[in-house]
């Protein structure tokens, strides 16, 4: 929404539409998420915007962090094309943190933290992997 004062046009974001939106969003990913890993301990989602390029362009329009096993923030840009898929991702990745450290000291889940560990790796190399062939492929594409 585009504000005019004293000859000086400004932008809020996000629009309350949009934040409507991405709050729906994490709403359903929360509650697929929870029926599976279920946490003990209450916790707080604060559901932002973020301005960022980053966030925009490399991040397909969300990102977040997890603080603690009861705080994680979700920063999202609707100007990306694929924020929504891009944040309900977000939400259950920083929920799989905050569930991992609530979990993390109970006895028996040492076999979980390493498979936490792993995939984590894995989830940066298929990332990075893919951000290498984009280039490679738009290299490509531009000597033809």
């Amino acid at each position: 929404m585009q504000h005019q004062v004293e000859g000086m046009s400004h932008e809020i974001k996000p629009e309350r539409h949009e934040l409507e939106t991405a709050r729906h969003l994490v709403i359903e990913a929360l509650e697929k998420v929870e029926d599976r890993f279920p946490k003990e301990e209450k916790f707080t989602v604060s559901v932002g915007w973020s301005g960022q390029s980053f966030v925009r362009e490399k991040m397909d329009g969300s990102a977040g962090t997890t603080y603690s096993s009861r705080f994680f923030e979700i920063n999202f840009n609707s100007e990306a094309d694929r924020w929504k898929t891009a944040i309900k991702t977000t939400t259950v990745h920083e929920y799989a943190h905050a569930w991992h450290y609530e979990k993390r000291f109970e006895e028996g889940r040492n076999e979980y933290v390493w498979q936490y560990v792993i995939d984590e790796v894995f989830q940066v190399m298929r990332l990075h992997r893919g951000r290498s062939i984009q280039k490679k492929k738009s290299r490509n594409t531009g000597r033809r």
